[in-house]
């Protein structure tokens, strides 16, 4: 099978959702020959670009591990609900126990819930 494009290596990056140089090399696997000079072309093409790109920043040492143990609500995240919703102790109550205060509701719930 002959292909009818203009560019081979392009058209199969662009199919197999690849990048180029990886195209390249999927494509002398299956012995297709690419020009030495546009692979090399390629080569400094990306180099290039990896070393325009920004440098990622450098996250805040107390924000290490948000999302994971604590987050906005949770002082202490200790698991998630079926449904994905966090529990654990809030930043009121780390406040309160923190403060000596007492807490408003019982740890077993509210009373106005019995039946």
């Amino acid at each position: 099978m002959k292909f009818s494009g203009k560019n081979v290596v392009r058209s199969y990056a662009k199919w197999f959702g690849v990048d180029m140089l990886c195209a390249v090399k999927e494509l002398s696997l299956f012995g297709v020959t690419i020009d030495p000079a546009y692979v090399a072309q390629l080569k400094t093409t990306f180099a290039c670009r990896s070393s325009r790109r920004p440098k990622q920043p450098v996250a805040d040492p107390q924000s290490v591990g948000y999302g994971v143990d604590w987050d906005e609500n949770f002082a202490y995240v200790a698991g998630r609900t079926e449904a994905g919703f966090p529990y654990g102790t809030t930043w009121e109550e780390l406040e309160a126990e923190a403060t000596g205060e007492e807490r408003l509701t019982p740890p077993g719930g509210d009373e106005d819930d019995k039946f």
